[in-house]
């Protein structure tokens, strides 16, 4: 397995595998499949990482296939900069149980922990990811708010957990 940065050459394969997810697993995301079958590939290119990279998203490879992502964005402004986001973190069906997800999670902690002013990372998680909220536990992010009917898919709502990773602790 290779994990490395998505570049923006791999939007096309970047935006085959968030297709997939989003239609596999539609409570675990804001987004919905309809609204990526219409996005601009130059969008997801834009989504895929900053040119100073800053943002970026993480790619897992098996046998050169693209089997997982995670991706991470700084806050901007002034006032929000201390802090950054993960999203859409996946890993397709045949490529699970591996630690691929745990993995990506590493790699991507492993690389925000090298920004001097980072201090703080936030992340939602559908309580219908069970091992989703299990793997953020391992990893440090603590619950710190839950958000009832955080997204509705037709008639179904499902709950969100916000998670938050303290890289350094207030002052």
């Amino acid at each position: 397995m290779e994990l490395r940065l998505l570049e923006p050459q791999d939007a096309e394969i970047y935006r085959a595998l968030r297709l997939e997810a989003l239609q596999a697993e539609p409570l675990a995301f804001g987004a919905s499949y309809q609204e990526w079958l219409v996005r601009p590939i130059e969008k997801i290119r834009e989504r895929i990482g900053s040119p100073d990279g800053t943002n970026f998203t993480l790619g897992a490879f098996v046998d050169g296939r693209l089997v997982g992502v995670a991706s991470f964005a700084r806050n901007e402004g002034a006032k929000f900069r201390h802090a950054g986001w993960v999203g859409g973190v996946y890993v397709t069906p045949s490529a699970r149980g591996r630690g691929i997800a745990k993995m990506l999670m590493a790699a991507l902690l492993g690389r925000v922990r090298s920004y001097p002013d980072l201090e703080q990372i936030t992340l939602a998680v559908s309580h219908t990811q069970e091992a989703a909220r299990m793997l953020y536990r391992s990893l440090g992010f603590e619950v710190w708010g839950y958000e009832r009917h955080a997204l509705k898919v037709d008639d179904q709502y499902t709950d969100f957990e916000h998670m938050v990773l303290y890289l350094k602790e207030p002052s």
